[in-house]
């Protein structure tokens, strides 16, 4: 790790120019224009880079981040209890939600990492990237002061609000609709690995396990190939950028058909029943395995 350097850009394996291009660029989709320049450096740098890094500022945007989305929440959704408000917000700055931000904010094409970490796709990495996004709110607020954030964080975040406002009409409920409301957008946040625990324990098939089975791809470009098990029976496999997303990923997709709804709104057991019926030819099928195996070894043993 090198020493501080004024600029921190002259290490970068981009031209300075162009650099400076994509940091305008990303300035514009912000909607924001630093005063100070070296504090959008800083937010961009990767500690594996220098030691002038994003890390203090990162610690600074993440509270920053909780304070603005938990005000705005209270602000639009007065009828709500404090769990659903704190479930709603977990969601909104959880990893996942950071990550797709600086993806669309095209951070990995601007984050400054040593050449070891971006040969290890530090660059495409789900938790460096959602920590940019993070040291980016705390460098608008040290530059411009808590209103600038609070309106970058907003425009940022307008859309996933204007959808929790979509979520179960929650802006037109009575008060007798409250508390059953309550337990139903908590359901819907939580992500999906939780969900799917807890639908499995609902109906008693255990917990389910995720394995990793393939790790491929390039450094720059990794790829990890994640088996779900429930009671070591394999239902799918998903292949992801990470091992997390990979993860989610693969407990939304039997999420999705397992809550699959008759007309009537009720719960569509079909899939269930599919399922169920899966695991127990699984497990059926590997006793006979060992039945076989160990009747081979009696044998051997003869």
């Amino acid at each position: 790790m090198n020493s501080d350097k004024n600029d921190l850009y002259k290490k970068s394996d981009k031209p300075k120019k162009n650099r400076q291009n994509l940091v305008e660029n990303l300035c514009k989709s912000l909607n924001y224009s630093f005063k100070n320049q070296q504090l959008i450096k800083i937010a961009l740098t990767h500690k594996s880079y220098s030691h002038t890094n994003n890390e203090r500022l990162e610690f600074l945007g993440d509270g920053v981040l909780d304070f603005v989305i938990a005000a705005e929440l209270y602000k639009r959704f007065p009828k709500l209890q404090e769990g659903i408000l704190s479930t709603m917000r977990s969601h909104l700055v959880r990893q996942e939600s950071l990550f797709e931000i600086a993806q669309n904010l095209k951070l990995n094409d601007l984050i400054l990492l040593s050449s070891g970490e971006k040969h290890n796709g530090g660059d495409q990495r789900p938790s460096i990237l959602a920590d940019s996004v993070e040291a980016i709110f705390g460098a608008i607020y040290l530059d411009g002061g808590f209103e600038s954030v609070q309106k970058v964080i907003l425009q940022i975040y307008q859309e996933k609000l204007n959808n929790l406002n979509n979520l179960n009409n929650l802006n037109n409920l009575n008060n007798s609709q409250i508390q059953q409301n309550n337990r139903i957008s908590q359901t819907d946040l939580k992500d999906s690995k939780t969900q799917l625990q807890e639908f499995l324990q609902a109906h008693k098939l255990g917990l389910p396990k995720y394995a990793l089975l393939i790790e491929s791809g390039t450094p720059q470009q990794p790829l990890f190939t994640i088996s779900l098990q429930i009671k070591n029976v394999e239902i799918y496999q998903c292949t992801a950028i990470s091992r997390r997303i990979a993860e989610q990923q693969i407990a939304e997709k039997l999420l999705q058909e397992l809550n699959q709804k008759n007309a009537d709104g009720s719960l569509n057991l079909k899939n269930l029943q599919k399922l169920k019926k899966k695991i127990r030819d699984g497990r059926n099928k590997s006793l006979k395995n060992l039945d076989v195996l160990l009747a081979e070894r009696q044998n051997n043993n003869k």
